[in-house]
C-alpha cells in the first residue's frame, strides 16, 4: 500500500501527465420555437420600458413606474411564455420546421 503511494507520487513528480475529466454535456439541441406574436409582444414590452424611462427623465412619477412595470413583468414575460403548453408538442413544432435531423 505505501509502495503504490510511493510510485503515484513519483510519477506525478516525474512529470506524467493526467487523462483530463470527460465533462457532461449540458447543451440539448432543443430549440425555443418562437412566433411572430411573441416577437410583438416582445416589441411592445421593450417599448413601454423605453416609454416609461423617457417618462421617468421628464420627472413623471405616476404614469412611468407603471408603463416599466407593465413592460418588465407583464409583457417581456408574456411574450416568452405565450405559446407554451399549445396543441403541439415542442417535438412537433421542431419536426415542421426541419431544423433539427437525427
Amino acid at each position: 500500500m505505501a509502495q503504490e503511494r510511493a510510485k503515484r507520487r513519483r510519477d506525478q513528480s516525474a512529470g506524467a501527465k493526467r487523462q483530463p475529466k470527460k465533462r457532461k454535456k449540458w447543451h440539448t439541441e432543443d430549440k425555443i420555437m418562437l412566433d411572430t406574436k411573441n416577437y410583438v409582444l416582445f416589441g411592445i414590452g421593450v417599448l413601454l420600458v423605453i416609454l416609461g424611462f423617457i417618462l421617468l427623465a421628464k420627472e413623471s412619477l405616476t404614469l412611468a413606474p407603471l408603463l416599466l412595470v407593465l413592460g418588465y413583468c407583464v409583457f417581456i414575460p408574456l411574450s416568452i411564455l405565450v405559446g407554451i403548453g399549445g396543441e403541439e408538442s415542442v417535438e412537433e413544432r421542431i419536426a415542421e420546421s426541419g431544423t433539427r435531423t437525427d
